[in-house]
């Protein structure tokens, strides 16, 4: 009967060890300016992101593109990083932009991070691959996802 007192504590304690984060979904693409205007701004009140964490590499531009990432934490992150790693059409070498985090412990957070203005000024241009990495203060990676073509054997040597 011991046993049985003793092993929810067990368990917990094993998921406090691994506290995973997990990219449920990550959806990329290009968004207007326009589309984040919200009411309140047409009266004169700042932009309202919601429940949404924004960046931009470029704050003062709206228009860029995006990565739409709904994550899923056991525990709190504090000082994460989010890494996008990204290769443009007629590059080889990816570029890495950085944005860092409060990432609380939460069922679903939406983290938005964007390249803006002049890092992203055309709305055709989609990347050949991007990664998203997740990295904790330390600098370990919490949670990875990437593109299809992020994962051939060419695009996995680049660091």
């Amino acid at each position: 009967m011991r046993l049985f007192r003793l092993l929810p504590r067990c368990l917990l304690a094993l998921s406090i060890g691994r506290a995973e984060v997990d990219l449920v979904r990550v959806w990329p693409g290009y968004r207007e300016a326009g589309s984040f205007v919200g009411i309140g701004e047409y009266f004169g009140q700042p932009e309202s992101t919601g429940n949404r964490v924004v960046w931009r590499s470029q704050p003062a531009s709206r228009g860029g593109y995006y990565w739409l990432i709904r994550a899923r934490s056991d525990v709190a992150v504090p000082e994460a990083t989010v890494e996008i790693a990204v290769i443009r059409p007629g590059q080889t070498d990816p570029e890495f932009h950085r944005f860092q985090a409060e990432l609380p412990a939460a069922r679903s957070v939406v983290l938005l991070p964007g390249l803006t203005g002049g890092d992203w000024p055309d709305a055709a241009v989609r990347p050949l691959a991007w990664r998203i990495r997740i990295l904790d203060s330390t600098g370990t990676a919490r949670a990875v996802e990437q593109s299809f073509l992020w994962s051939l054997p060419e695009a996995t040597t680049r660091e």
